[in-house]
């Protein structure tokens, strides 16, 4: 798995007039993007490390789609980390949270 091409927004600008909302790129495999953005979503929802994550991501000036294709391609390392160390999914591994500092989440 190298590379992870698909999941880098695209902004689109035209000269200094157009700037059109990102998007995610059409490179690598439409496949994995369609498989994995609706867990993406769900995972907001429902587990609080990668929420937390994005909320920070958002927090630091990122665009909602870019946060949300970036929770997409932490799923996908952690199901590769799954599939390759045989365990369950764990979602603390993924985010460490700080309470303690201002800092959301820690997150590798």
């Amino acid at each position: 798995m190298g590379g992870f091409q698909w999941t880098d927004p695209r902004l689109f600008k035209s000269g200094k007039s157009v700037e059109k909302r990102p998007r995610i790129s059409r490179g690598g495999s439409r496949h994995l993007r369609r498989a994995l953005y609706m867990p993406a979503l769900v995972a907001l929802r429902r587990d609080p490390y990668l929420r937390r994550f994005y909320q920070n991501l958002v927090i630091r000036g990122k665009a909602r789609l870019q946060a949300i294709v970036a929770v997409m391609r932490k799923l996908l390392h952690a199901l590769f980390a799954m599939l390759r160390t045989n365990q369950p999914y764990d979602g603390s591994k993924l985010c460490a949270v700080n309470a303690t500092s201002n800092v959301i989440a820690v997150c590798a």
